[in-house]
């Protein structure tokens, strides 16, 4: 993988965390990577409020959810973002090795 996506992927990992400490007050977060044959795949998972992802990104920019999603199509890749009140948020990356 390139320099230049690996400090892309840096950047949407340090967003995530942030945004799970920040906003959500999870007392856990998960990071996990799975080295798949074309892509790498970043799994973080945090137990905080959770929240509804389309709300958010309407009423609340701020959260850098659009942010994640946009570097992460930047590197050729894609990102998922899941959440529900209470429920915690999983944030999903894909990003190509070439």
């Amino acid at each position: 993988m390139g320099e230049q996506k690996k400090l892309i992927l840096l950047r949407i990992i340090q967003e995530s965390l942030q945004n799970s400490i920040k906003h959500a007050g999870a007392s856990e977060i998960r990071v996990r990577f799975s080295y798949l044959p074309v892509t790498l795949q970043v799994t973080i998972t945090d137990n905080g409020k959770g929240f509804d992802p389309e709300e958010a990104a309407k009423n609340n920019p701020g959260l850098g959810l659009l942010n994640i999603q946009t570097r992460a199509a930047l590197t050729g890749g894609s990102s998922t973002i899941g959440s529900a009140l209470n429920q915690g948020t999983i944030i999903s990356i894909n990003i190509p090795y070439e």
